[in-house]
């Protein structure tokens, strides 16, 4: 079974481990990303939006502090471009770090080409995919990564591309 459809039937028999799971999707099916390659050069960061409080949409105080905190976090990273989902806490989490760093973000949809679009992104250039926790899930799977993925808010993990493997490195965001 994969890690994803775990994750979301863990969050189905105990609710707070998947609560802000249910929030971002529509039905509790999988998305099955597509399996990539990794690329010889280039670095994709990974973060879930800033905080919010449950059964809500919007970011929080801490959140939006926290949104604030990231450009700070990210100021020795390149960054060649910005890509979200179509949720505005997403679009809330990124504007800072768009204006700091003069960029537009991009919406792509959370879908089985998400991983081979980021990653195509991602070849010969730095970007970061803001996520929700489901559609970070199903990414880093899709990477093949092991481990947990950056669903905490706050959690950075920076994936630098070398040689055809991927070098994991973590970073936090604090407001």
């Amino acid at each position: 079974m994969p890690l994803a459809l775990i994750l979301r039937v863990v969050g189905v028999l105990l609710p707070w481990a998947g609560a802000a799971q249910a929030a971002d999707h529509t039905s509790d099916a999988p998305v099955f990303m597509a399996q990539v390659a990794v690329p010889n050069d280039g670095m994709l960061i990974l973060v879930r939006h800033a905080d919010r409080n449950p059964k809500e949409t919007d970011l929080n105080e801490r959140g939006r502090a926290r949104a604030a905190a990231l450009p700070g976090a990210l100021s020795d990273l390149p960054l060649d471009a910005i890509f979200m989902t179509n949720f505005r806490r997403n679009a809330d989490t990124a504007r800072p770090l768009a204006a700091a760093r003069q960029l537009t973000p991009q919406v792509l949809e959370s879908d089985a080409a998400l991983s081979t679009r980021l990653v195509a992104a991602a070849e010969n250039a730095s970007v970061i995919w803001i996520g929700n926790v489901g559609n970070l899930v199903d990414l880093w799977e899709a990477l093949g990564l092991k481990g947990p993925s950056p669903t905490q808010y706050g959690s950075i993990a920076v994936l630098a591309a070398r040689d055809g493997r991927w070098q994991v490195s973590w970073r936090a965001f604090e407001p």
